[in-house]
């Protein structure tokens, strides 16, 4: 992959040099007779990690080098998405924090000046094809991993209980995935969401024309816009930490519900990628 921008800033293209790596772990805890993997079958859990992108500012003037120096500067200490595009032309970001800009400064042409920047990443998973509502005219860029004609994973619940194959196209589980389940007719009383390892149940009336709003990314419940957590719990058959995870490829939903037939759900998040 090669770094283009962080934040508003695009970075230039000369002489650059990315390093991006993966980040280690400590799963393993020393015992007596050797080390013990803590994890055991579940995914390790990434520690921070840097990256590095080195390149070079070319110029027409001094003061353009300063320029593009000072809004560099600017960012240092601030978190915001570190985008990256592959080599098959999609884009990923992960969120990182500019940790230092490094320049060294010569006599030799001061309309050129090679730069350093390091960022620090809690961890190392890139977010890709971003499935969720949105609208062109709301200052997104089309390099967000946004799709036009691309509004999430929208589903009439006609049936109880009801399927929805929803897929995430990276190669790591995502566990930011949020989910917002719209009353038609009648209101909804119970709703009940499972896969894989995964099931919790939201009970309380969801009335006609309202939003259970389920975020488990953010580990939120909203009942049209009012905290709802009260009425969240998980199932007999839940046993992940997280509130839900999508692994790669397709991922059947099972949603069960007591009312509010033909009541609409939207499936919002964000392909993952190691």
């Amino acid at each position: 992959m090669r770094l283009e921008r962080f934040g508003g800033v695009e970075f230039g293209r000369a002489d650059v040099t990315d390093e991006l790596g993966s980040a280690a772990n400590t799963d393993f805890v020393a015992t007596p007779i050797g080390g013990y993997d803590q994890r055991v079958d579940d995914e390790s859990l990434d520690l921070p990690a840097n990256i590095t992108k080195r390149y070079t500012i070319y110029a027409s003037t001094p003061e353009e080098v300063q320029t593009q120096l000072d809004a560099l500067r600017a960012l240092r200490g601030t978190r915001a998405k570190l985008w990256a595009r592959t080599y098959t032309d999609e884009v990923r970001f992960v969120w990182a924090r500019l940790q230092r800009v490094e320049y060294r400064r010569t006599n030799k042409n001061f309309n050129v000046q090679p730069v350093s920047l390091t960022w620090r990443v809690g961890n190392q998973h890139w977010r890709g094809h971003d499935h969720t509502e949105w609208d062109l005219d709301e200052g997104y860029y089309l390099d967000d991993g946004l799709y036009l004609d691309d509004d999430g994973y929208t589903f009439t619940l006609d049936t109880a209980p009801y399927y929805a194959t929803v897929t995430n196209g990276g190669n790591r589980a995502t566990q930011d995935v949020r989910f917002t389940i719209t009353a038609v007719a009648t209101p909804i009383t119970v709703i009940t969401l499972s896969t894989g390892l995964a099931e919790f149940t939201y009970t309380g009336s969801v009335a006609v024309g309202d939003q259970l709003i389920i975020d488990c990314g953010a580990q939120q419940v909203l009942n049209d816009g009012a905290d709802a957590y009260v009425g969240f719990s998980f199932g007999a058959t839940h046993g992940i930490e997280e509130w839900m995870l999508l692994e790669p490829g397709d991922n059947i939903i099972e949603i069960a519900r007591t009312g509010g037939n033909n009541s609409t759900i939207l499936i919002e998040f964000q392909d993952r990628w190691a």
